[in-house]
C-alpha cells in the first residue's frame, strides 16, 4: 500500500525536527573551539538553519478567511501543529491501552527487562562512535543527522510526482546535506571502524534474546565490547577481527573466544569468570577455554598497569626535574583498549 500526500507530509514534519534537533546539537558550545576542517562543519551547520524555512515555505499554504492550524479542527497532518497534536493524543491513547492491559504492573516488554538489547544503544553504530575518542559525541550525532535525513529523502521522494516539485528548495537542501555530511565523514575512518565492528558484535550475539545474549549480558560484556574504537585501533585491525570470525566455524565456543579477546583486559575477574562458565553451561562452550581467555586477559591487564605506572613515574620525575618538588600531582591512567 502506498503513501498518501498527507502521510509523507507528516514524516517529513518529524524529520524537519530531528534533523534541525541534531544539527543544532553539532553547534560549538561557549568557548569551545570547531572541529578539524573548519569550514565544511560550518557548511553543515548552515544548512540546519534552513530545514524548517524549506518544508514550511510550500507546506503551510493558509488564508486568513479559512483559518489557520490552531483555529480550525485538527483532522489531518497538514501542519506542524496537527502532526504533534495527534502524536500527543495517540501517545495517551496507546499509554491508557496499556495501563488497562497491565492493570497495576510496569508498563513494558518482560522479555526485554529480562535480556536488555545492548545494540538498541552501546553497541549499535551509533554507540560505537560515541566511544571513538574526542570527536565521538559529534560523529554519532552526524550519524543521527543522516538518518533523519534519510527518513525526509523518503517522505519527500517516495514518488516521483507533481508533490516532489512542490518542495524544490527542500529536495535541493536533502543533497546539500548528505554532500555535507559526506565532506566529513569519507576520510574519517572512525565510521568504517563502527560499521565492521557492529557486524562482528552482532554474529557474536547472534539470535535476539538467544542464550549467548543470556550469557554475555550476565557479566555485563557489552560495556568492554567497544574496545576497537581506541583512536590507537586501526580500521585493518577491525577489519581482522571481521576477517577471523568469517574464517573460522560459527559455533558459540568460537563467538565466545572472539568476544573474550575483543573485551581484552576489560574482561578479567574470578567471580565474572566463574559467573561466565556458569552461564554457558550446556552451550557447547568448553570451560577451558574460557579459562585460557581470562588467563590471557590477566596478563594483559598487569601488563597495562605496568605501562600506567612507569608513565606516571616518568611524569613524576619530569615534574620533579623542572619544579624541584613533586606536590598535588595528578596523574591520569588511560587504559588502551578498553577506556575511553
Amino acid at each position: 500500500m502506498g503513501l498518501s500526500n498527507e502521510e509523507r507530509l507528516n514524516k517529513m514534519y518529524w524529520a524537519a525536527q530531528g534533523l534541525s534537533e541534531a544539527i543544532r546539537e553539532l553547534q560549538p558550545k561557549k568557548d569551545e573551539d570547531l572541529y578539524p576542517d573548519d569550514a565544511k562543519w560550518e557548511r553543515l551547520l548552515a544548512l540546519g538553519d534552513q530545514v524548517w524555512h524549506q518544508l514550511l515555505g510550500k507546506s503551510c499554504k493558509f488564508h486568513w478567511f479559512i483559518g489557520g492550524a490552531l483555529t480550525n479542527p485538527v483532522r489531518r497532518s497538514d501542519s506542524p501543529w496537527a502532526v504533534l497534536i495527534q502524536a500527543q493524543c495517540q501517545n495517551v491513547q496507546e499509554a491508557r491501552k496499556n495501563l488497562a492491559f497491565f492493570g497495576s504492573e510496569e508498563i513494558g516488554d518482560a522479555s526485554e527487562a529480562e535480556c536488555p538489547d545492548p545494540f538498541n544503544e552501546y553497541l549499535s553504530l551509533r554507540g560505537l562512535l560515541r566511544h571513538s575518542g574526542k570527536l565521538g559525541g559529534r560523529r554519532a550525532l552526524l550519524i543521527d543527522v543522516y538518518s533523519w535525513a534519510e527518513f525526509m529523502a523518503y517522505g519527500l521522494r517516495r514518488y516521483d510526482d507533481e508533490f516532489v516539485q512542490d518542495f524544490p528548495g527542500l529536495d535541493k537542501m536533502i543533497s546539500d546535506i548528505m554532500g555535507a555530511l559526506f565532506d566529513l565523514m569519507h576520510k574519517d575512518t572512525a565510521f568504517a571502524k563502527a560499521y565492521v565492528g557492529e557486524r562482528v558484535l552482532k554474529a557474536i550475539y547472534g539470535q535476539w534474546n538467544g542464550p549467548m545474549w543470556h550469557a554475555l549480558n550476565a557479566v555485563d560484556m557489552h560495556y568492554q565490547l567497544n574496545s576497537f574504537m581506541h583512536p590507537d585501533v586501526s580500521l585493518g585491525d577491525v577489519i581482522d577481527l571481521d576477517k577471523w570470525r568469517i574464517s573460522h566455524k560459527d559455533t558459540r565456543q568460537n563467538r565466545l573466544v572472539l568476544a573474550l579477546r575483543i573485551a581484552g583486559p576489560g574482561m578479567v575477574g574470578v567471580p565474572i569468570m566463574e559467573t561466565l562458565i556458569k552461564e554457558t553451561r550446556g552451550l557447547n562452550i568448553r570451560e577451558a577455554s574460557i579459562r585460557r581467555e581470562f588467563t590471557k586477559n590477566k596478563v594483559l591487564h598487569e601488563q597495562q598497569a605496568e605501562d600506567r605506572k612507569a608513565k606516571q613515574d616518568k611524569h613524576t620525575d619530569d615534574y620533579i626535574d623542572r619544579s624541584g618538588q613533586a606536590e598535588n600531582i595528578t596523574i591520569h591512567g588511560y587504559d588502551y583498549l578498553w577506556e575511553d
